[in-house]
């Protein structure tokens, strides 16, 4: 802009001169639109050029993959269409935030379903989110289609993220266990499928909606070069549970949990972080719903590594506990769906249920 007011300046006392030179008297009006001609146009350029501003397709509609991007630094991911009852749906988004952090990018991701407290959790962990630099929030509904509702909520955020919508078969249940339904396994795979497809070097992390977090384990996370645990509180059937480190080598010796503890890893969701890289293995480390309840953590980090020596402490060398496994819940005994019937805005204020 100062380059384009030199010149416009520069432009007005070369006119006037001539002007003189010719008649004595300045044509103020030719001057004028000789300026808007040349000024206008540099200005828009120059706007344009320094603003990082790339374009954003927003269209989901009819057949074949599609491709949204956000400014900045391009975020970029790939998914085929959603088909239901053979017509395309709109299940998944991208923010137009950017990414101007020169932090380590962290993938949060967070897989989310339809109840009572589901907004109510999802709005204190965006808060929390939102104090942290270089997030990029993967959100997976277990649902057929992204619903408006958590749209919202993440364009609140000011966070750049995904919004994709991946429903649990009902007749999907983990391993044995016929009374359980594999839920957070078809979603955190898609959150996985997203982060390779963006294709920019971070670290991942599963954030569940309902836990609570500690602004401290951010940059704890960004430390993560291969395969990273820590401690996490109200887990394991304790107050905590946590990897214990030998002072001697740095490295994982043992495991302090009270459910299961013969696992070969028997630590949190909330407890593993990992580097962008591990996900170049072959075959692919992703969850299966083959596997029986309360042994996805530990299936999973078996794909990662191949012994608890490999395993990168974290977080004070795992004495530190900046995430907790906690569950919202309804806080009465009554029946929470009471004023639907007295309240005309009761769908509008909530949703969920």
């Amino acid at each position: 802009c100062f380059r384009i007011a030199s010149s416009t300046m520069a432009t007005i006392q070369e006119l006037s001169r001539r002007r003189r030179n010719s008649s004595g008297s300045v044509d103020l009006l030719t001057a004028c639109r000789v300026i808007l001609t040349i000024a206008v146009p540099l200005l828009v350029v120059t706007i344009w050029l320094e603003s990082g501003i790339t374009p954003f397709s927003d269209s989901l509609s009819g057949g074949g993959n599609t491709t949204m991007t956000s400014s900045d630094k391009g975020f970029t991911f790939t998914l085929p269409p959603k088909i239901i009852d053979g017509v395309s749906v709109r299940n998944h988004f991208q923010s137009r935030a950017g990414f101007n952090s020169t932090q380590t990018l962290i993938y949060f991701i967070t897989p989310t379903y339809k109840r009572v407290t589901q907004m109510a959790d999802l709005t204190r962990l965006s808060n929390t989110l939102a104090l942290a630099q270089g997030i990029y929030w993967i959100v997976i509904e277990d649902a057929d289609m992204c619903s408006q509702r958590i749209r919202d909520l993440l364009d609140r955020s000011g966070l750049p993220y995904a919004h994709v919508a991946e429903k649990t078969s009902p007749n999907s249940v983990m391993g044995k266990d016929e009374d359980t339904v594999a839920k957070g396994v078809k979603q955190r795979n898609r959150a996985l499928d997203v982060t390779e497809s963006v294709g920019i070097t971070g670290v991942v992390y599963f954030g569940d909606d309902d836990n609570a977090y500690d602004v401290r384990l951010f940059p704890g996370l960004r430390e993560t070069t291969g395969v990273g645990v820590f401690g996490v509180g109200y887990a394991g059937g304790g107050t905590y549970e946590r990897c214990v480190v030998d002072k001697a080598t740095g490295k994982v010796s043992s495991f302090l949990s009270m459910w299961e503890s013969n696992r070969a890893y028997p630590i949190d969701m909330g407890a593993l972080a990992f580097h962008t890289s591990v996900l170049q293995k072959d075959p692919k480390p992703r969850f299966s719903s083959e596997w029986d309840r309360g042994y996805l953590e530990t299936k999973f980090v078996g794909l990662l590594v191949n012994s608890k020596e490999e395993l990168q402490p974290l977080m004070d060398n795992c004495t530190g506990i900046y995430v907790w496994h906690v569950k919202t819940v309804y806080p009465y005994d009554g029946d929470p769906l009471s004023l639907k019937d007295r309240d005309p805005e009761f769908k509008k204020i909530l949703p969920t249920v």
